[in-house]
């Protein structure tokens, strides 16, 4: 019977898999199984009943999470998920025997590829020209293919350092990018690639430099996070769809000015802002398209009075890329 994971979203499975008991996924995004917990593992029957359902629901992730513990652990079992369209593998470093991606489908629609003990050439994805989204955490062998996957429409990267972003130029489509972590610190290629309407930039060391942000005229929302060496927001004139900018820990950052340039920006959330006085927010008044804002500062009577003072509704929280939006499921991608 599946259980339900207490993440939004995401029904764990267990032996016995029913086509019934699939049928409650209506509300769900994710299947997933836990390798680590299975007892019995899903068996062929488990998997081709999962299959059938995901032959109506192509929509519907299926996530392998925590492989690798067992030495026998493989990815064999995708030879009965023909219909699969949506594949994550998570959370198993462990794991050594990849002979089994040989199965996933060429209309993969949608990849993550978390980060394995065994570095694997990425080659493998030159057989999904038709991929929506991908990704990738680490994984950087052969990362030039990525450059082929012109359908791509999000992207994201993890733990990678890369010199510039030059080999994602090519991804005319894309809509979303975010990167994790890593040391891909040159940014200057940021305006060339597709048309960017939501870009996080989260802890990536050394990145000092947010100007190439100014040129992307397409973006809609901006996340900036854990990035101890940018000194200030650069400008946000040109950016004339820009509605949501949501900055947590961004110590540098203490001139939120800048903000008043995007003329049509609707939300504002600012956290982990310990450094920022109640007066830093004073300008966020004379925005005339400001709808909702909310601030973290580290004390809730300083949060308060700053809330009044703007006099807006709060700012909702948003999910985390590179979990997608729920009105980024399913659709043409």
């Amino acid at each position: 019977m599946p259980a339900v994971s207490p993440q939004p979203g995401l029904m764990q499975v267990t032996s016995p898999v029913t086509t019934e008991s699939l049928e409650s996924l209506s509300m769900w995004g994710t299947i997933q199984f836990d390798g680590l917990n299975l007892n019995p593992k899903l068996n062929e029957s488990d998997f081709r009943n999962i299959d059938a359902f995901l032959e109506r629901r192509p929509d519907v992730t299926f996530r392998a999470y925590l492989l690798g513990f067992d030495e026998d652990d493989n990815l064999e079992f995708l030879q009965f998920l023909p219909n699969i369209r949506r594949f994550s593998l998570d959370s198993s470093h462990l794991l050594t025997d990849f002979e089994g991606l040989r199965f996933l489908p060429s209309e993969l629609q949608m990849l993550g590829f978390g980060q394995t003990k065994k570095k694997l050439s990425l080659n493998f994805l030159g057989r999904f020209a038709g991929l929506r989204r991908l990704y990738l955490e680490s994984h950087k062998k052969d990362l030039r293919v990525v450059s082929n996957l012109t359908y791509l429409q999000t992207l994201a990267i993890t733990s990678l350092s890369l010199p510039d972003l030059t080999l994602f130029e090519p991804l005319s489509k894309l809509r979303t990018f975010g990167i994790y972590l890593g040391g891909t610190s040159n940014l200057a290629g940021l305006p060339n690639i597709g048309q960017i309407r939501r870009l996080d930039l989260v802890q990536i060391r050394g990145v000092t430099d947010l100007s190439p942000i100014a040129d992307m005229p397409f973006l809609e929302y901006l996340l900036l996070q854990n990035l101890n060496r940018v000194e200030g927001l650069p400008s946000l004139k040109r950016l004339k769809n820009l509605k949501r900018v949501e900055l947590t820990n961004v110590k540098g950052v203490t001139d939120l000015s800048p903000l008043l340039e995007a003329e049509n920006l609707e939300e504002v959330a600012v956290y982990e802002a310990r450094h920022l006085k109640p007066g830093a927010f004073d300008c966020l008044k004379e925005h005339r398209s400001l709808k909702r804002f909310s601030c973290a500062t580290g004390s809730q009577r300083a949060d308060l009075n700053v809330i009044n003072m703007i006099g807006l509704p709060l700012a909702g929280d948003r999910p985390m890329f590179p979990q997608e939006d729920q009105d980024d499921r399913g659709g043409n991608g």
